[in-house]
């Protein structure tokens, strides 16, 4: 890895944005809530803020990015996980992350390379993370600060089931290990992304969202710890 992230670095001119926040987690453990309210907290502090979400592999942007769905099911399973998970994510960091970069003072994007390699890695793909800490994924720019939003699987089976209940999307069985298998692959994927990006000046962060805190008191004292940088 240690050789692919230095070729990678140096062919694409890999650049850290300190205006730049990656905020990820595992569906149900409130990172949508706690990007939105740290975005909130960082624009009364004075600073313009621009939120961007990536979306997911298998959703309609993703489609309507990568053109065909049934072109790219032809493909092997290998270059379907490099196109679905990552050629989306590429996309929206060179054109609308780049674009934004330029015109607010703050960055913030959810469900970015950590949660897609994460995602990657659960379905057995875990050299995915390669994709990531050599910048590929993200066209060269790395976050300045990345918060990693971890909790347990009796919350997020309780959050996605209320999701259900109340007719968003979502789904949970608290039967399935397939949350526990989500969890334990994000997990290893942070400590991963942690260790190769360890000589950068990317500040990482990891919140334990119980939901005993508010969303609100998490990103005060994110904002903190950003600014503070």
């Amino acid at each position: 890895m240690d050789q692919e992230y230095s070729r990678s670095k140096e062919k694409l001119g890999l650049r850290v944005e300190p205006k730049l926040i990656t905020v990820d987690g595992v569906d149900g453990s409130g990172t949508s809530a706690i990007a939105d309210e740290l975005g909130k907290e960082l624009e009364s502090r004075g600073l313009s803020v621009k939120r961007i979400h990536v979306p997911q592999a298998g959703q309609k942007a993703e489609q309507e990015i990568l053109g065909d769905r049934e072109q790219l099911d032809q493909k092997t399973r290998d270059e379907w996980v490099n196109i679905g998970y990552f050629g989306v994510t590429r996309r929206v960091f060179m054109h609308e992350v780049a674009a934004a970069l330029g015109n607010f003072l703050v960055v913030i994007v959810t469900s970015s390379d950590v949660k897609n390699a994460a995602i990657a890695y659960a379905e057995g793909h875990p050299d995915q993370v390669r994709w990531v800490s050599s910048g590929s994924a993200t066209a060269g720019i790395k976050p300045g600060f990345r918060v990693f939003i971890k909790t347990s699987k009796e919350i997020i089976n309780k959050v996605m089931q209320e999701r259900i209940r109340s007719g968003t999307k979502g789904k949970a069985d608290p039967k399935d290990d397939s949350v526990a298998t989500r969890i334990r692959a994000f997990k290893e994927t942070c400590d991963l992304i942690i260790e190769a990006e360890k000589e950068l000046n990317v500040k990482h962060e990891t919140v334990f969202n119980d939901w005993n805190l508010s969303q609100q008191e998490i990103a005060a004292d994110l904002a903190k710890k950003y600014l503070a940088i």
